[in-house]
């Protein structure tokens, strides 16, 4: 025989074998899920956790953390009906997911209509993306979003006064919008006011704001349609800031080009780059990532090189002055 006591609380689970009495172990707790990918805005921060869930943090003016407020937060707290996200990405005050369907979700700020559902109103919790059905990969910024679709194409929706829309005009857009002529695709990268993808076969291609050569392609004119960078066939990842561009390489080595007046692009100089040049001091990368002025590369021996402003301690060198040349990260070594 067995019985269980509940009322205010457990008070006891007891199994009965004949005249013996056996206290029953209490079933241990639930493990917390655990963090698998972190996505950082201007002013908040969001993390996907093993279970599906997106807990966030941070500020939330435009309800950008996703919890039916527009409270900011100092500890995470969940986006509200987000249980089977697969990616996330984190703009100035907006938050977008891929679901585990192939659908997206935005929410927070949409004044330019970067949450991709019809409107400009912005929300405080999650809101379906309009036609997006087999996302893969998602990217947000400044007022403008994109996702990469299963089949290589790529859709962006919001700001596009640049044509960072990459869909030949230069009319915001409050629903996703395909990027002309790219088809096959792997990753997208969206930075200020122009976006980058990785084909199929190692190239890249850029398009928008191009004013201190953010599209690599030499020049200083804006596309609306994509461009292919300059003297890149083996990219594996591209990243976007506020005015540059990085790329790794197959080689494990990093380019970078744009905007330079912090040494961002890491090639020793402060001169701003049209075409990609080679990052100074880094082998081996396996990601890189980028702050407004500053990038930071992990390499495959766990630890992490920072170039680029410092006047924060961003570089992570112990130090606040800033570096054109990658500079080892103190302390991490198993990143």
């Amino acid at each position: 025989m067995s019985w269980q006591m509940f009322g205010k609380g457990l008070v006891a689970s007891v199994v009965v074998f004949g005249a013996a009495c056996v206290p029953q172990a209490p079933a241990p707790a639930p493990e917390e899920p655990e963090q698998v990918r972190i996505a950082t805005g201007d002013y908040h921060s969001c993390a996907l956790l093993t279970d599906g869930t997106v807990s966030c943090w941070g500020a939330n003016p435009t309800g950008q953390l996703g919890d039916g407020t527009t409270t900011s937060a100092p500890v995470p707290v969940k986006a509200a009906g987000i249980t089977t996200a697969t990616a996330i990405a984190a703009g100035y005050g907006n938050t977008c997911a891929v679901l585990e369907d192939g659908t997206a979700s935005c929410w927070g700020s949409n004044n330019h209509g970067q949450l991709g559902n019809g409107t400009l109103a912005d929300s405080s919790v999650p809101v379906s993306v309009e036609g997006i059905t087999d996302a893969t990969a998602i990217a947000t910024a400044y007022s403008l979003s994109c996702a990469l679709s299963a089949d290589g194409s790529v859709w962006c929706w919001g700001r596009n006064h640049t044509g960072q829309l990459g869909d030949g005009t230069r009319t915001d857009s409050p629903t996703p919008v395909a990027v002309e002529g790219i088809v096959d695709a792997n990753s997208v990268a969206v930075g200020r006011f122009h976006s980058c993808a990785v084909l199929e076969g190692g190239s890249v291609t850029c398009w928008g704001q191009n004013g201190v050569g953010q599209l690599g392609d030499g020049g200083s004119a804006s596309s609306a349609t994509p461009v292919p960078v300059d003297d890149l066939a083996t990219a594996t990842q591209v990243v976007a800031a506020d005015y540059r561009s990085c790329a790794v390489l197959e080689d494990r080595t990093v380019r970078c080009w744009g905007h330079n007046s912090y040494g961002q692009l890491g090639d020793g100089t402060t001169t701003l780059a049209r075409t990609p040049v080679a990052v100074s001091g880094v082998t081996d990368v396996s990601s890189v990532v980028t702050g407004r002025y500053h990038t930071c590369a992990v390499l495959t021996d766990g630890t992490a090189s920072c170039w680029g402003n410092n006047g924060s301690g961003q570089l992570g060198d112990g130090t606040t002055t800033r570096s054109p040349t990658a500079v080892g990260v103190s302390a991490v070594s198993s990143v």
